[in-house]
């Protein structure tokens, strides 16, 4: 099936510029695009692929085309340890009746929780040549994590990075359509069934500004910046002067 929530992130506004593109891509799951997809994603730049999906994703529908490319490196990082629950007994964040707020909470104890795991990701894309893709299932909880953390690296306001991830609303049909048919088997073999898709109003599925902006909010509030999680975890200053290089060019 195609890709529904794939897009550059080059073009946006940052501290000194602009974002460069063909560097940083963020995706849903690309594991099951057709063969002719792979292979235009590869002509157009892609040479490394992050996949933060958990193990139980990753094996489901394995790499896909993109993985039996030679000169396409693959990095699986999980950074849930389940289909989309960061840790034992954490399944009640994720319950269709938790607001955007308590959702965006749940955003930022995944940076706390997976920060070494972001950091390597982070680490990756600033040492990669041409583009790398980092997705999830649907591109917008884990994807959305990491892009936000990666565009606080750079140098984007908050209403960058906000604007980026609700821009996933306009794919959210699609999505939902596709999430449906991946992933409704793995999901009605859960126990208990315990992780329905839910409608595009919630904010599990939803791509909603008050979500992301949570996410920023506590983590201040907590470590005083977005980035002291990965800090912590071992992202030292050089990592992110090369993801400037690599992502940053000035306006004209």
């Amino acid at each position: 099936m195609a890709l529904t929530n794939l897009r550059d992130l080059g073009g946006l506004p940052v501290e000194g510029g602009i974002t460069a593109h063909g560097v940083a891509w963020r995706s849903d799951d690309v594991s099951c695009v057709p063969g002719d997809e792979a292979t235009v994603l590869h002509r157009n730049g892609l040479r490394t692929v992050i996949d933060l999906r958990s193990p139980r994703e990753a094996s489901f529908t394995g790499r896909g085309p993109l993985g039996t490319l030679s000169a396409v490196s693959y990095h699986h990082i999980p950074l849930t340890a389940d289909v989309a629950v960061p840790r034992p007994g954490d399944s009640s964040a994720m319950s269709l009746a938790s607001g955007a707020q308590a959702f965006g909470r749940w955003y930022a104890a995944l940076v706390e929780e997976r920060a070494a795991e972001i950091a390597l990701v982070l680490n990756i894309i600033s040492a990669s040549r041409g583009a790398t893709l980092f997705h999830c299932a649907a591109g917008k909880d884990r994807t959305g994590v990491v892009a936000a953390v990666l565009l606080s690296a750079i140098g984007a306001s908050d209403e960058t990075i906000v604007a980026d991830y609700v821009r996933t609303t306009d794919n959210l049909d699609a999505l939902h359509e596709r999430l449906t048919v991946v992933l409704g088997p793995l999901l009605a073999a859960l126990p208990g069934k315990r992780l329905a898709l839910g409608g595009r109003g919630s904010a599990r599925m939803g791509a909603h500004a008050e979500t992301i902006m949570a996410m920023l909010t506590t983590l201040r509030q907590r470590h005083g910046s977005i980035l002291e999680p990965m800090h912590a975890a071992g992202l030292d200053q050089s990592t992110v002067q090369r993801l400037r290089s690599r992502l940053l060019i000035g306006q004209p």
